[in-house]
């Protein structure tokens, strides 16, 4: 019977490059300096790797020029619920995951997502983000998704359209529910803990005030953690982010002290003295 099992290391070229490809993409945007010694090897041969990686142009715009909807297709290819909303903030600043958002009307992105997923009769949840380049007035394509919720479908349903439920109904052969169309009653989507952190950068840049981000998450809201009823997860990722925060602090200072302690050795050898320890 083991005879018959292939061994799990039994990979193929292709799925090993792929692998690499991912590793190496991970060291790229997390750790850049040991990336950069890489590129610097004379034996690093790189090229096969780096074939299945995408690099994307990076598009300018604020975070508020980022927008999304949500959709779900039938069994005939047909769009029976849409929802299309913008970022308001998001964490960390410029390169993080949304951290609060807003349904709002854009009919250019509602038309790009019913042209995308409807020219190949896609049936099932849909998903298209796409930001405004400031510098060409255009609207570019960032990441489409498939098949299931995203993080922040949940607004669908706090701005009254039964997006999820649209889908239950769907493969369960039972009747769609009526709300299916926006009305665009401001609901927002809110996480909450990451939306005070990215608020209290943006409030000492001068980019925003106490007064303003409390109008920005008024009116009917979906949170991600939060839950009056069950308010045990949102602690969690509080003191999570704490102690992540804290690692993070001393890691800094260490690097500093260690730093500092280097220099220090350096000054005193080219006085003639002995290296200063602490």
């Amino acid at each position: 019977m083991a005879e018959e099992i292939d061994e799990p290391w039994a990979a193929s070229e292709e799925q090993r490059l792929r692998f690499a490809g991912l590793f190496l993409l991970e060291f790229m945007i997390n750790r850049p300096r040991v990336f950069q010694v890489w590129l610097e090897r004379d034996d690093a041969d790189l090229e096969p790797i780096l074939e299945w990686l995408l690099v994307q142009e990076w598009v300018e715009g604020d975070e508020d020029g980022l927008f999304s909807c949500n959709c779900y297709f039938d069994r005939l290819g047909q769009p029976v619920v849409t929802f299309v909303a913008r970022k308001l903030r998001q964490w960390p600043p410029n390169i993080g995951t949304s951290a609060s958002g807003v349904e709002c009307r854009n009919d250019e992105v509602l038309t790009e997502a019913l042209k995308l997923f409807g020219t190949v009769g896609f049936h099932g949840l849909g998903y298209l983000e796409m930001k405004r380049d400031v510098r060409t007035g255009q609207i570019q394509i960032i990441e489409p998704n498939v098949g299931r919720p995203t993080g922040r479908s949940a607004i669908a349903e706090a701005g009254g359209v039964d997006l999820v439920y649209t889908a239950y109904c769907d493969a369960a052969g039972l009747p769609l529910p009526p709300a299916r169309e926006q009305r665009y009653v401001g609901a927002k989507w809110l996480d909450l803990r990451r939306d005070l952190q990215a608020a209290a950068v943006a409030r000492r840049r001068g980019d925003l005030s106490v007064a303003e981000w409390a109008r920005s998450v008024r009116g009917p809201k979906a949170h991600a953690i939060w839950s009056r009823r069950d308010p045990l997860p949102f602690m969690v990722d509080v003191v999570t982010a704490a102690a992540t925060g804290g690692r993070m602090v001393a890691s800094r200072i260490a690097r500093s002290v260690r730093t500092r302690v280097r220099q220090r050795s350096v000054q005193r050898r080219e006085a003639g003295r002995p290296a200063w320890t602490p």
